[in-house]
Parts: C-alpha cells; structure tokens; sequence
C-alpha cells in the first residue's frame, strides 16, 4: 500500500532566517514528486523535514491521514538515499542491504530472499559479495537504492542522489530510478537542483525559490506554461523581451507586431519568455524582429546562435539540423516567434497572464 504526504502551513525557521515559509501541499500514493530548486531555496530541508531529521516550527505533515510531526525518524518507515550514498565501507554489498532488515528482526531465510530479489531489482546481483571500494559510484548508488527499497518503506526520500556521478552515468541511474519507482508504486520524494533530471524523471515537480513554492505542476506544464519569470529563467533556456501591448490580440517589439492570446487587464507593457526553439529564422528582412547573427555553435541535434539584435538585446535560437541543412554565418537576418507557445508575464514577471 502506498502513502502520500500532506504538508499543511509548515515552517521551518533558523534563527531569524526562515527556510521553509507556510507551506502547503499534497503528494500523491505513489507518485515521484520533485523539489527543484537553487541552493539554499529549503528543498533539502523539507525533505529532512519529511524524514523527521528537522523540527517543525509550525504546521503539520500527515502520512495519509496520520500526524506525524512527534514521530521519531526511525519509526516513520521511511528509505533514504543520500548525496554521498552513506554505505557501509566495511560491509559487502550484501550485507549493506541486509543491515535494516537485521534492524528490523527479519528472520535470516526471508532477509535472503529478499536481498537477492532487490538486488536483482538493481541489476547488481553478481556484485553481491562485493566490498564498497571496489565499486564504480554508479554500483555504489544502486546499492544505496537497494538498501533503502529493501525494507518495503512506505515512502521513499531521495536527495540529491545523482550529483556525485558523471553526466552519462546520471542519464543512465535516473532511468534506473524511475523505472524501479513505477515497478514498486513507491511514493517517492525526489530532491535535486538539476532541471533536467527533475523533468525526466517526475510526475509533478514544486519548483522552490527562497522557501516558497514558485509552481507545482507537471513537467510538460512547468516548462510550457511557467507561471512566472523565476520558472522561465531557472527551467530551461528563455530569452525576455519587453513588448507592447497593440490591442487585446496583439503586441510589438520595435517593428514587429505579431498576435498572441492573453487576458489584457489594461497592461501597456508586458514581458515575455520566448525559448530558442520557438524561434524562427529568415533571411527576409522585410519582416519580424531584425538581428545579426554573431555566434554559430553546431551542437548535432540543432544549431546554436546568438544573435544581437538592433534595439541592442542578445537573444539565443536553436535551429534543428532536421530543418535545415547549413549553418548560417554572421550575417543579417530577421526573426519570428512561435506565437502559440511563448509566454507573456506582467511587466514584473510575476504573473503569467496568457493561456
């Protein structure tokens, strides 16, 4: 059976700095639920909160139904998998995933079968009677995975799990950690600051900034929709351009005036958030925002430019190798969005106000 965890109005304070501020939210019976955010922004401390390492100053956390804000950490059920794996140097791999369920009194032929059906879970079996120095940093986080999920918790916390390895072996272990979580229908909290990995691997994500949840939403919406500039700028690449409002269905930029749906309020002025990808390059300088190209990077999958335009502003473009076969020099050319995917915030870029 599966848990899910209500965080309701909690604080986290140290001294006169508050880390987590009134939070409230809910994360589903079996769900992989990130915390994104940059350092210092309380996603580690909530997590550590969850685990019952940290006090709550105010506030309550629930499993399901279930306070358990005065539940001691090792009563709580829950896996752990730490930045730095924490597994014992001096134990083999088997008997690292053995240690909580001798903790737990399990008898010694069901502790086996449960080893070795974990392990096989982790593809690590015939690394069994392994010593942790002679691992890879990959070997070694799965067996950090197989200690925490060998217990059966009922909620699985994850910080920072992936930091410490190489970008192909991070590519690899987050499909390794997502499938296994599928497999289980663990409820899983997830900590990271890497956007990438918390959009390959989450169902929801709660993006963090300063102890305050900036958007909760699925990956596909946080970075389509994102609900304010802080989600624009720290997920992804987008460029901000400040733009005129022409009427209720169109804005401009110098000359280039283009429609785009969004609920004007009387705004004169607006922000938006345009990716490299929604943007289209000509050679036809007769119409859209005009530029000058001044780096060309080839990145295999698409090409990269910088491009300056005449009001001053850098922009970034990517224009996938599929679309085209060259790659342009340094030379004039005009730009255009693709109106039905940018964003428009207020001109504080606080607010999104388009669909």
């Amino acid at each position: 059976m599966s848990t899910s965890v209500k965080i309701e109005n909690v604080v986290k304070k140290y001294g006169d700095f508050t880390a987590i501020d009134k939070m409230s939210f809910v994360i589903n019976d079996g769900e992989l639920f990130t915390l994104l955010g940059p350092s210092g922004c309380g996603k580690t401390t909530l997590l550590r909160m969850i685990a019952g390492f940290n006090s709550i100053e105010e506030g309550t956390i629930y499993f399901n139904e279930t306070a358990i804000n005065n539940l001691s950490a090792h009563k709580r059920n829950i896996g752990m998998v730490f930045q730095n794996y924490a597994i014992f140097p001096h134990l083999s791999v088997y008997e690292n995933v053995e240690y909580g369920l001798k903790t737990r009194n399990i008898p010694k032929e069901e502790r086996h079968k449960k080893i070795m059906e974990v392990l096989k879970i982790v593809q690590i079996e015939a690394l069994k009677d392994r010593m942790p120095e002679k691992l890879s940093g990959g070997q070694q986080q799965r067996v950090a995975l197989a200690r925490a999920i060998v217990i059966e918790p009922k909620i699985l916390l994850m910080d920072e799990p992936l930091s410490n390895l190489d970008a192909k072996l991070r590519v690899q272990m987050r499909t390794i950690i997502k499938k296994i979580q599928k497999k289980l229908n663990i409820t899983t909290v997830y900590v990271t600051h890497d956007q990438e990995e918390a959009l390959a691997i989450s169902d929801r994500i709660a993006v963090m900034n300063k102890g305050k949840i900036m958007q909760l939403d699925t990956p596909s919406n946080i970075y389509q929709k994102p609900s304010n500039e802080f989600v624009a700028s720290f997920i992804g690449i987008s460029n901000f351009l400040d733009a005129k409002v022409v009427n209720d269905n169109a804005l401009k930029i110098d000359e280039y005036e283009f429609k785009c749906n969004f609920a004007n309020k009387g705004y004169e002025n607006v922000k938006l958030s345009i990716r490299p990808e929604q943007i289209r390059i000509s050679d036809d300088l007769t119409k859209g925002l005009k530029g000058e190209i001044v780096l060309s990077t080839f990145l295999g999958d698409f090409v990269y430019y910088e491009v300056l335009l005449e009001n001053g502003e850098t922009i970034e473009v990517h224009e996938y190798t599929q679309t085209t076969n060259k790659i342009r020099e340094e030379n004039k050319i005009s730009l255009t969005f693709d109106t039905e995917n940018l964003t428009v915030f207020t001109n504080d870029g606080k607010e999104r106000i388009n669909e």
